[in-house]
């Protein structure tokens, strides 16, 4: 299962995303979901000084762990869960994650973690597939689904990623928000940057 999904995670469609995402990243930056290290060639060096990726599967991170050397700065990679992440609050000025929400057992609880982890001034840069606006393709991604998830590591095809950012009180920046190609119960995508919500005065 690593290797399928490392060569499912290299098709070209994701990485022009990629392309487009992981290059924001400035700072001390924390990349979840880092699986066998896809992102890595897209990252820009000069915007970096330190870079921390996390994955629950020892196998991709040994997968990771052999492309770490194109990030060009120090680099950390531990296995840990994203509902529990192991820092100190306001740690990071970016937090990246792409394609990873969709099978993160707990994403509220995530979503919380990221806020947490950031700094004050901190961003959140994500691409994820999810819940169609289409109800037709809703439909069968809720059929779908329970097959899929056992099927592709615990990834769902009807997570509600702009909703659980908003219920968080996460300010959204979208980039994108549409179908990369199709079938268009799998490709329904968005991008952009989150913030933590601005205390009110």
């Amino acid at each position: 299962m690593p290797h399928i999904l490392d060569r499912a995670c290299r098709l070209s469609v994701l990485a022009e995303v990629r392309q487009r995402i992981v290059p924001l990243a400035r700072g001390r930056v924390l990349e979840i979901g880092v699986g066998a290290g896809a992102n890595f060639s897209y990252y820009d060096p000069d915007g970096i000084t330190e870079w921390v990726g996390i994955d629950p599967s020892p196998e991709m991170l040994a997968l990771a762990q052999r492309r770490a050397y194109h990030l060009h700065c120090a680099t950390s990679l531990r296995t840990a869960c994203a509902e529990a992440l192991p820092f100190p609050d306001g740690t990071f000025d970016s937090v990246v994650t792409t394609y990873s929400f969709c099978s993160i057992a707990d994403p509220m609880t995530a979503l919380k973690e990221v806020k947490r982890t950031l700094k004050p001034d901190g961003q959140l840069l994500f691409c994820e597939h999810c819940l169609a606006p289409d109800p037709q393709k809703q439909r069968w991604q809720h059929r779908l689904t329970p097959l899929w998830r056992r099927a592709f590591g615990g990834c769902h095809l009807n997570r509600d990623f702009p909703k659980f950012l908003l219920e968080q009180e996460f300010v959204v920046d979208y980039s994108y928000r549409g179908y990369h190609g199709i079938p268009h119960w799998l490709t329904f995508s968005v991008e952009g940057s989150a913030f933590p919500k601005p205390l009110s005065k």
